[in-house]
């Protein structure tokens, strides 16, 4: 539960643009935007200008037999999902008669839909017209969609991948599981900062190896998990109690699905933390 209100929308995500933003990262700034929970799931705003040319395409449409019952319906989406105070919506007293409802985790994603009559929006409003004001706009409207993206390095991806594969080459396994060795300084001033991605990067590391090697892998990174998957979440070996813990995970996994445990290969290899990378990772 307390995972899902990290996705429901607030009234200030509707202007909320993401601290990636190009022209609206000094959100991030401002109490009323930093403090969203989750803030790459609650960035499902506009922008000010594509906005107002959305709702002046309507307005000019307004005629039409379908664009009412289009924009009320935009706005009844808008009503059910968000949440003032992160805790009630009234999405929760309509979901359990919505088939397919209750299954959706992250209630923010519904902007996705009205990206539909928005698209429709902005095209009533730029139809028929012509000159340099228009394709000004247009442009503009376009900036305001720009942002920034995270990246990787390819290399650095691959290399972690082959060292695994060169784990898992000349054995006999019908699954594995990959361990990262982490050795944590008991002084925490001088420990690397390490953020909490790393941890699932390390398990799609094993994820792309199982594609490489073809040998299944009992790794893996979702929304959500199997059954009997606990004590699995965080792969890392940081000391003999996280040891412990996965062994137990890998116990109660092979249990659960009646494997043999003899075809079960743990690859446990030491890593390197640099500047809160992995394997130097940028």
């Amino acid at each position: 539960m307390d995972e899902v209100v990290h996705y429901v929308p607030r009234p200030q995500s509707w202007l909320y643009m993401g601290g990636r933003s190009w022209l609206y990262g000094w959100m991030d700034r401002f109490p009323l935007w930093r403090e969203l929970p989750s803030p790459h799931e609650q960035a499902i705003g506009l922008g000010v200008l594509t906005s107002l040319v959305v709702a002046a395409g309507f307005w000019r449409e307004r005629y039409r037999v379908f664009v009412v019952p289009l924009v009320l319906t935009w706005l009844a989406v808008v009503v059910l999902v968000t949440s003032p105070g992160g805790r009630f919506t009234v999405w929760r007293l309509v979901a359990p008669y919505v088939p397919g409802a209750q299954a959706i985790r992250a209630v923010s994603r519904a902007s996705l839909l009205l990206l539909v009559p928005a698209s429709l929006g902005v095209a009533f409003f730029f139809d028929r017209r012509r000159g340099w004001i228009p394709v000004a706009l247009g442009l503009a409207c376009m900036l305001e969609q720009g942002g920034s993206v995270a990246a990787y390095d390819k290399y650095v991806q691959r290399d972690a991948v082959a060292r695994i594969t060169h784990e898992l080459t000349g054995r006999r396994c019908a699954f594995f599981y990959y361990s990262p060795l982490l050795e944590l300084k008991r002084d925490r001033s001088r420990r690397p900062p390490l953020t909490l991605d790393w941890f699932p990067e390390r398990q799609v590391d094993a994820m792309w190896t199982s594609l490489v090697s073809g040998v299944p892998t009992v790794n893996g990174f979702s929304g959500n998990q199997p059954s009997h998957w606990e004590g699995l979440e965080f792969s890392a070996i940081t000391g003999s109690r996280t040891e412990q813990r996965i062994a137990n995970g890998l116990e109660s996994w092979i249990e659960r699905w009646k494997l043999d445990p003899a075809g079960l290969c743990w690859i446990k290899l030491p890593v390197q933390l640099d500047r809160g990378t992995s394997d130097n990772r940028s």
